[in-house]
């Protein structure tokens, strides 16, 4: 059987703080809400690593949608 591809994740420091800012402002709203985002995120981006074209193709950034 073939092992699956598995890519590696990088987050940059910039995006890592902001994640760490959002889930800190939702531990002032709710006991719950960080710990129920923080593991969702997670396990996105788990799928993502094994399965990068998941994602749907940013329309905007589509050639064939270019104004001539």
């Amino acid at each position: 059987m073939v092992k699956p591809l598995s890519f590696k994740l990088i987050w940059n420091r910039k995006a890592l703080d902001h994640f760490k800012e959002i889930l800190d402002h939702l531990s002032k709203k709710s006991d719950q809400a960080p710990v129920i985002v923080k593991q969702e995120i997670l396990t996105r981006l788990d799928l993502i690593k094994t399965n990068p074209l998941i994602c749907e193709q940013d329309k905007l950034k589509d050639p064939s949608n270019k104004r001539v």
